[in-house]
């Protein structure tokens, strides 16, 4: 038993490896995540990529704790490197990094590693409700008020009823 989790893990990861080796070019996530009860930090990289037979794939590359006390850039690109050489990743073979807008992981992809970065929508999107919502409620407030005031006098007639003619 104390050998077949290791064991099992090794022949998953190779059977990964060469699944992950038919694909030419990938995009890789990067995300981190912090346990609230622990307080422990994590960085995810996934890889995700077409095969041949036009199917899209999906890798779990690591998931590990993060060992320093800033993720800077530099931090941020050794992970990145040092999980790309772990699955026989060529630099090259990335084609784009999906993040969020960190200052750290925009510095890491950017200028680090020279990678293309996409927005994650996901992050984008929480972004724009809790700033939108934060920076604009007086002023949509006050556009609301202000159409309801419209609304409430426009409610005489423009047009009257022909049959009420004199």
């Amino acid at each position: 038993m104390n050998q077949f989790l290791p064991s099992a893990y090794r022949g998953l990861k190779e059977t990964l490896r060469v699944k992950l080796g038919a694909i030419e070019r990938v995009a890789l996530t990067l995300d981190f995540w912090t346990n609230l009860l622990t307080k422990r930090k994590y960085i995810a990289i996934i890889a995700h990529g077409i095969n041949k037979d036009w199917t899209l794939e999906r890798f779990l590359l690591d998931f590990r704790p993060v060992t320093v006390y800033a993720e800077t850039g530099l931090f941020i690109e050794d992970e990145v490197l040092a999980v790309l050489d772990d699955w026989n990743i060529n630099k090259s073979a990335v084609i784009a990094i999906t993040t969020d807008g960190g200052s750290n992981v925009v510095n890491a992809v950017e200028e680090q590693l020279s990678i293309p970065r996409i927005w994650c929508f996901a992050h984008r999107l929480d972004l724009v409700v809790r700033e939108g919502t934060i920076s604009s409620f007086f002023s949509l407030s006050l556009s609301l008020f202000l159409l309801l005031l419209h609304i409430n006098a426009s409610k005489e007639p423009k047009f009257s009823n022909p049959s009420t003619r004199d």
